[in-house]
């Protein structure tokens, strides 16, 4: 007995069926014993449908996207990765929205100031971003790592992270004599290596050398 049924994704090619008898009792029956019942048992054999995973992988490689740019401005690979870069923005502003942020206790009245507001977090996710790109940018150029919340070495932190890892330094400015110095307490072998992925100005800041050892 042959067939061929569709699957999903496969074809079943061969199938054959076996038949058992089965008995009122257990054990060899005889040769007048009459069987009450009849089991089938089926065989088959299938094969992976290439033809329509490539339909498939086809179909799910395209889709529409929908852009008032000139087609002479934007080549079509490059509308679609600002397409797909459309995720970092707005996992951008979620994190502004963080109740870390405490924006939601603020209740403002006139329009100028919630625009005011709304150019200070923009410029903050600004500058959030460009940091939290450089010190991937620098992890990955000097193949470098930092480790995660689970202490793994990741070379993708977030900045928030970072941030907390710097929880606890001093900036301590005694006044002795008229003379004024400064100096950034706690900062420990890790909090020295961001701080040198964030490049010369940071060093500076920080009082330490933009080179390591």
């Amino acid at each position: 007995m042959k067939q061929q049924r569709r699957g999903n994704y496969h074809l079943i090619d061969d199938v054959s069926l076996t038949q058992h008898k089965r008995y009122r009792k257990k054990g060899r029956p005889s040769k007048t014993t009459k069987a009450v019942g009849v089991l089938w048992q089926i065989h088959a054999t299938y094969r992976v449908d290439k033809e329509i995973i490539e339909t498939q992988a086809q179909h799910n490689a395209c889709f529409v996207i929908g852009t008032n740019i000139n087609a002479s401005e934007l080549a079509d690979i490059e509308v679609f990765q600002g397409y797909k870069s459309q995720s970092n923005v707005e996992g951008g502003f979620r994190f502004l929205k963080d109740p870390l942020f405490f924006v939601s206790s603020l209740f403002l009245k006139k329009s100028s100031r919630i625009e005011a507001l709304l150019m200070i977090m923009t410029l903050s996710l600004f500058v959030y971003s460009m940091t939290q790109r450089r010190i991937r940018k620098n992890l990955e150029a000097e193949k470098e790592t930092i480790p995660n919340q689970i202490n793994q070495p990741v070379q993708r932190p977030t900045l928030r992270w970072i941030f907390q890892i710097f929880e606890g330094i001093h900036y301590i400015k005694q006044h002795i004599n008229n003379t004024i110095t400064i100096a950034v307490d706690r900062l420990n072998d890790l909090r020295l290596k961001i701080l040198r992925l964030l490049g010369p100005t940071v060093c500076r800041i920080y009082q330490i050398s933009a080179e390591g050892g």
